[in-house]
């Protein structure tokens, strides 16, 4: 077949516009930047692990290894809030905080909290809120049998 002239002895010559090339080039390119990551090797992240006691893991205290869950109750005595955890009384928040930090050090259990109807919405938030400051997000309100 024959290749048209353009009324020279010149053979027509097909060309494609390299503008519309060009831009989709660019294009991937930005695109492949914007979906590459560039997360460091997971060899070279730092890892802080504990000075001593490495490969051995840490038991928990005998009366805790069985414990699965924590039992926060709040009681109203003698114009007074009564403050007891897992069955054992507490002298106080600060007491409260302390025994509370130390058993989420040891696992995320969910913590069912039972406080009264006569007490006070103000050491119910407290008590609340020192649960979720030590890190245990999972609480549970316990009801009465009866209630919905």
């Amino acid at each position: 077949m024959k290749l048209p002239t353009l009324g020279r002895d010149k053979p027509f010559e097909a060309s494609a516009p390299m503008t519309p090339l060009i831009d989709v080039v660019f294009q991937l390119l930005v695109y492949f930047l914007c979906t590459a990551s560039f997360n460091p090797p997971e060899f070279q992240l730092p890892a802080n692990l504990p000075a001593t006691g490495i490969g051995q893991p840490s038991e928990p205290p005998p009366e805790l290894q069985e414990l699965e869950l924590i039992e926060l109750s709040l009681r109203r005595e003698n114009h007074r809030t009564t403050i007891s955890l897992n069955g054992e009384p507490v002298a106080g928040f600060a007491e409260l905080e302390r025994k509370l930090r130390a058993l989420a050090q040891l696992a995320a259990l969910p913590v069912i909290f039972d406080p009264a109807p006569d007490v006070p919405i103000a050491d119910m938030v407290k008590a609340y809120d020192l649960c979720l400051l030590v890190g245990l997000t999972d609480i549970r309100f316990a009801t009465r049998s009866g209630e919905p």
